[in-house]
Formats: C-alpha cells, sequence, structure tokens
C-alpha cells in the first residue's frame, strides 16, 4: 500500500502557483471583464509580485540575510511561471479545474 503525503514535490508545488495565478486572474477579471487574456496574465503576475515584494520589505532583513538575496529573487522570478500559466487559464475555469490534481 502506497501512501501519499498532502505535500508531494515539484509538482504540489507548480500546482499551488498556479492556483495562486489561476485566482488572482479571477479577482482582476471580477473587477473588469474587457481584459485580454494575456494582459489579465500579466496583471495577475505583476499583482502577486508586489503582494511577495511588500513581504518581503517587511520581513525580509530579519529573516534574509544580504548573501541570500540573489536566491530569493530568483526564486521570486520562478515561481511566476506557472502564475502565469494559471492566470491564462482563468479563461477555462472548468478545464483548468479539471487539470489540477490538488482540488
Amino acid at each position: 500500500m502506497r501512501w501519499t503525503r498532502a505535500y508531494d514535490g515539484l509538482g504540489f508545488i507548480w500546482d499551488v502557483r498556479r492556483n495562486k495565478g489561476y485566482q488572482f486572474a479571477l479577482m482582476k477579471l471580477r473587477k473588469r471583464r474587457d481584459r485580454s487574456r494575456l494582459g489579465l496574465a500579466v496583471s495577475a503576475v505583476m499583482a502577486s509580485f508586489r503582494e511577495n515584494h511588500r513581504t518581503i520589505d517587511a520581513v525580509g532583513d530579519q529573516f534574509c540575510r544580504p548573501s541570500d538575496r540573489p536566491l530569493l529573487w530568483l526564486m521570486m522570478l520562478a515561481v511566476r511561471v506557472p502564475e502565469f500559466v494559471g492566470a491564462l487559464a482563468a479563461a477555462d475555469p472548468v478545464a483548468f479545474k479539471a487539470s489540477t490534481r490538488y482540488r
């Protein structure tokens, strides 16, 4: 018998970040319906980036040494890829929900 944990590696992280992008895109879509899919995805990813940046500014010096900053920014950029993919999928919610394993 194989047990599956709630945390299932990089696939899980990809799905979580994709869900975050999807959620941000839906939030943006509720405010303005006239956005293109690409414009919506870019706007959603930028909103998520700004939110993370505010958190880093608020607590960054307490938890992140200056030598850790390059890796932090690399990670900040890397997580935007699945968020962008998820935000693009906001146009078709049924297909998006069917494509995720963690619902």
